[in-house]
């Protein structure tokens, strides 16, 4: 019989784990997100292993234009795509519960 551990990865961001001026409502989503994420790991250990990603900023085009920003200082899609894709080879002994995954100048 093949051992199965199926693997659920929810992305909050960093703003579920800190504030963010002008992002009240966004802040609000990325912590109930880590909140859902935190009850379901428990309902579903040991069967299912849940992880939640918290990344820093991501360049998308949605930073296209906004003062204060340079893409050269946020995680490529690439790179995020990467290290993301790692979650799914940890050996099964692991319990990763949280992941930072942020730009080199750490949070934005």
């Amino acid at each position: 019989k093949k051992s199965i551990n199926p693997l659920v990865v929810i992305i909050s961001s960093t703003a579920g784990k800190v504030g963010f001026p002008d992002s009240s409502a966004y802040c609000t989503t990325k912590h109930g997100i880590a909140g859902l994420a935190k009850s379901l790991r428990e309902e579903w250990k040991p069967d299912i292993r849940v992880v939640t990603v918290y990344p820093g900023a991501i360049y998308t085009p949605i930073w296209e234009g906004r003062e204060g920003f340079n893409k050269n200082d946020m995680i490529t899609e690439k790179d995020f795509a990467i290290q993301l894709s790692t979650l799914e080879s940890s050996p099964l002994s692991l319990n990763i519960e949280e992941m930072y995954i942020l730009p080199r100048k750490g949070i934005l």
